[in-house]
């Protein structure tokens, strides 16, 4: 049974750090529900070519009429990027998609507990 002491949190912006192609998939999962979302990457060229890659699959979404053009634009205006970490700090749900290294996981969660 469900603790009614438990309120879900109101989700909005979404974060995720990554942008390969879990993290550029990322907002094609948000895109129905209407969230803002922002992406990191640290690796150079990496948010263009996730920038690149979402464009390629919502082009694709377009021409298969599974989004119309105003969706597009829609889900691409509520599209941002960064390359500071701070600025994940008003985020109400931040995704990990970055390299599987486990130490490098650690580190970046150490990073992210005080933001």
């Amino acid at each position: 049974m469900a603790n009614p002491a438990v309120q879900p949190l109101k989700v909005e912006r979404v974060g995720v750090i990554g942008a390969g192609l879990m993290g550029a998939v990322s907002p094609m999962l948000t895109r129905a529900a209407g969230f803002l979302f922002m992406m990191l990457d640290s690796a150079p060229g990496a948010l263009e070519k996730g920038l690149m890659n979402i464009g390629k699959v919502l082009q694709g979404r377009l021409g298969a009429g599974r989004l119309t053009q105003m969706e597009l634009d829609a889900t691409l205006a509520r599209l941002s990027t960064t390359e500071t970490l701070a600025a994940m700090g008003d985020h109400d749900l931040v995704v990990e998609a970055i390299v599987e290294n486990e130490e490098v996981k650690k580190a970046l969660f150490g990073q992210l507990k005080p933001i």
